[in-house]
């Protein structure tokens, strides 16, 4: 049986509850149809875990009861930071998932000389946005925390 995991930011964890997102609860309710009463693991991004009983909701949000609270040793005490030139295509994408993988805590975009050489010469709000969503996608699926 596969451990499905969730992120909320903090904002949504009021007490024992947890309130999912649009984006997560769609997944929760229509792809993977579960059902009240099933159990889930939620993290927050800033290394705590949750252990969480599904209790009911839609497809724009799901309402979740916390049964258990835990900080899972998984994550490095180290904050690693890297500084990566951008690559045409799809390759940064490509590195942001897999040093997300990796254990890396922070990524910082360069714009170089050869960079402006490929024609890229400002990293656009929707770049940051697609950056974002696959880090947390690579967060979820490796059982990270952070």
């Amino acid at each position: 049986m596969s451990r499905h995991r969730f992120y909320a930011p903090p904002s949504s964890i009021e007490g024992d509850q947890i309130t999912l997102g649009p984006e997560e609860s769609y997944h929760l309710w229509r792809v993977l149809r579960m059902r009240p009463g099933a159990v889930v693991y939620v993290f927050d991004g800033t290394g705590w875990e949750y252990v969480c009983q599904l209790q009911g909701g839609d497809h724009q949000r799901a309402r979740l009861n916390i049964v258990e609270r835990q900080r899972p040793p998984v994550e490095s005490p180290l904050a690693i930071t890297l500084a990566q030139g951008l690559a045409k295509g799809e390759k940064f994408e490509l590195v942001v998932q897999k040093a997300t993988e990796l254990g890396v805590h922070r990524i910082i975009p360069l714009i170089t000389a050869h960079t402006l050489s490929t024609g890229i010469r400002e990293v656009s709000e929707h770049r940051l946005r697609r950056w974002r969503r696959i880090a947390l996608e690579a967060t979820k699926q490796c059982g990270r925390t952070r």
